[in-house]
């Protein structure tokens, strides 16, 4: 089902106008304001032991979130984008502005001061100007002047909000802390899981708010950052805390995983604390997506395999997992139609219904409509997409070899 809500995309946004061509954005204390140094022994009564795995082992109960957080700080960072106008008048003067949003470190090669940051595509675009040239990204503790790490875009879409920056020779990251935020699986997400959000915001540095799951999976329709594209997000929604800058951050599990990339909030004044994430599962595919297709290259769009079918959903109904104590909802998902002249239409049968899809070795198991949708994500020209189906009550198997033209893009 999907909501229609009012809602905000959650980026800070500093306006200049008219401002000379060598102007700069300056804030209290460089492009942070606030103090980001923090204090006191957050580690107390946890024994923690080391190397890049950051694994720990909890003494007290306590401070599980504690620990999660410091773990997920390691991972996010806080995107700054500046957006600058064409020259215009007799004094070459233009407009400009800034974007202060959050981003998650999704690959990382310490060694080559090398990083790909996961963010929400409307982080790095505006509306005015399209994607920045000039994207800054700071560790969590250094969030200073000299400490920033230039980025570039790698490639995005308005559709999913989620686009990849990429950070080449930084000698701050060489020398830093971080590490590559480690994705749980976001479909065994639970109503009143714990969850940290971790994220820029206010523009004033990385912090972290803890709350529940509300929604593990559904669906709203929102205006996209052009201001004119009305588009549908699937999402997690939240009550932990987010506000303008947790856009583009990491929502984390208690073992300090990425489940989510928090990227809107409820606009409704007489609404409290409801925000939303994109699923981790969708994330991670789009971030390969991303860097399959773009990096390196003159592409900028994530790309879906569309097969030429149409899915439904019978058969609703709830499991209870006794090992977890968690409840799920399950249903039988069905080919509804297939479009004639499709490789789908070939193989594939109206009532067939699907129990799994694998593509090039990678199996989702299909309980819900969503992962038919979500794992074209991974398909690319050339990959094997076989599916498991009950047809008239027989286990079947069908393969399909994906192409070029079957790849749509998505900007």
């Amino acid at each position: 089902m999907k909501t229609r809500i009012t809602a905000i995309l959650l980026t800070v946004c500093l306006l200049f106008s008219a401002v000379s061509l060598t102007s700069c954005v300056m804030l209290e204390d460089g492009i942070f304001s606030g103090d980001t140094s923090g204090g006191g022994d957050i580690n107390q009564n946890v024994t923690v032991e080391g190397g890049d795995s950051y694994d720990v082992t909890i003494e007290n109960p306590a401070t599980s979130n504690v620990v999660a957080a410091s773990k997920a700080m390691l991972s996010a960072v806080s995107v700054v984008a500046t957006f600058q106008g064409q020259s215009s008048g007799i004094f070459g003067t233009s407009s400009s502005s800034a974007a202060s949003g959050s981003g998650v470190i999704y690959r990382l090669n310490k060694e080559m001061g090398e990083a790909y940051i996961l963010t929400n595509h409307h982080v790095v675009y505006d509306s005015a100007y399209g994607i920045s040239k000039n994207i800054d990204v700071y560790l969590y503790g250094q969030e200073a002047e000299n400490y920033e790490l230039n980025a570039t875009y790698v490639g995005g879409s308005l559709y999913y909000d989620l686009a990849v920056l990429k950070v080449t020779g930084s000698t701050v990251l060489m020398s830093s802390n971080a590490v590559a935020a480690t994705f749980a699986d976001s479909d065994k997400l639970a109503v009143l899981d714990t969850v940290i959000a971790v994220g820029n915001a206010e523009g004033n540095g990385i912090s972290a708010t803890v709350g529940y799951v509300n929604v593990d999976s559904e669906y709203i329709e929102m205006l996209g950052a052009d201001e004119k594209t009305q588009i549908t997000l699937r999402v997690i929604r939240t009550d932990a805390a987010v506000n303008p800058g947790n856009s583009g951050g990491g929502l984390f599990n208690t073992s300090g995983e990425v489940v989510g990339i928090v990227n809107a909030k409820s606009a409704d004044d007489s609404i409290d604390n409801i925000g939303f994430a994109i699923p981790s599962n969708v994330a991670k595919s789009i971030a390969e997506n991303i860097i399959y297709y773009c990096d390196g290259t003159n592409k900028t769009n994530v790309y879906r395999c569309l097969l030429g079918i149409e899915v439904t959903s019978q058969n609703y109904r709830t499991e209870y997992d006794l090992e977890t104590g968690k409840i799920y909802k399950l249903e039988d998902v069905v080919v509804h139609s297939t479009t004639a002249g499709s490789a789908a239409a070939e193989v594939l049968k109206v009532g067939d219904i699907i129990r799994s899809i694998s593509v090039d070795g990678k199996v989702t198991e299909v309980t819900r409509r969503h992962h038919v949708v979500d794992c074209m994500l991974d398909a690319r020209a050339g990959s094997t997409i076989v599916f498991t189906l009950v047809r008239d009550g027989v286990e079947v198997s069908a393969t399909i070899t994906a192409t070029s033209d079957m790849l749509k893009a998505y900007s």
